[in-house]
C-alpha cells in the first residue's frame, strides 16, 4: 500500500500487513499525522502460490487472497470511516490481466484479482464526490517488479503465446496517462 501526499519530497517506507484491518488503519492514521492528508493510494499488494487447482493447498489460496481481497476491503472501509474519500484524488488498485484471461496454475490469483476489479466498481458506485478516481488496472507481468518469472518461463510465454513482459518505462508511462 502506497499512500502519499503531493508536494512533499520525503519518501518513507512503512511496513504493513494489509490483510489486517488494524494495521491498515494505523498506516492511514500515521500518514495523516505525518503529512496532514492523503492525496492518493496505490494498492499494489499481492503474492503468488502457483500450482494447478487439484494440487492447490487451501492455506496457499488464503495467502494469495488475503492481500488482494481483505486488503482492498480494509482500505475502503477505513477510508470511508475516516472520511478520506473527499480529499482523495485517486485509489488505484493493481490487479492483473489474469483476472480477465485466467492463467494456468493461478486460479486463486485470477479470482483474487477479479474480486479487486468488481469491488473497485462497487467502491466507484458509492463514491459520488466527483473528485476521487477509483480504478483497477489489469496489468500484465512487469519485466522488473515484485512478481518475476524465470527466463525459461518468459521465453516459453513469448514463443507459445506472444506474451512479453511490460517494460517499467512503458508501465509508468501508462500509469501517468491513466
Amino acid at each position: 500500500l502506497y499512500a502519499f501526499r503531493r508536494y512533499f519530497s520525503e519518501v518513507i517506507h512503512v511496513q504493513c500487513d494489509i490483510s489486517k484491518e488494524e494495521e491498515v488503519k494505523k498506516l492511514l492514521l500515521f500518514t495523516l499525522n505525518r503529512f496532514g492528508g492523503i492525496d492518493g493510494i496505490f494498492h499494489a499488494a499481492g503474492t503468488l502460490k502457483d500450482s494447478l487447482l487439484y494440487n492447490k493447498e487451501l492455506e496457499h489460496a488464503y495467502q494469495v487472497f488475503l492481500p488482494k481481497v481483505n486488503g482492498l476491503i480494509h482500505i475502503h472501509e477505513n477510508l470511508n470511516a475516516l472520511g478520506l474519500y473527499d480529499q482523495l484524488d485517486f485509489l488505484v488498485n493493481f490487479s492483473s490481466i489474469s483476472a480477465v484471461l485466467g492463467n494456468i496454475g493461478q486460479s486463486d490469483y485470477s479470482c483474487a484479482n477479479a474480486f479487486m476489479d468488481s469491488y473497485t466498481s462497487y467502491i466507484r458506485s458509492i463514491v459520488f464526490n466527483g473528485k476521487t478516481q477509483v480504478i483497477s488496472l489489469n496489468w500484465p507481468y512487469w519485466k522488473t517488479g515484485g512478481m518475476q518469472v524465470s527466463d525459461e518461463i518468459e521465453k516459453t510465454m513469448h514463443e507459445k503465446w506472444g506474451v512479453s513482459a511490460l517494460a517499467t518505462k512503458n508501465g509508468i508511462q501508462a500509469l501517468e496517462t491513466i
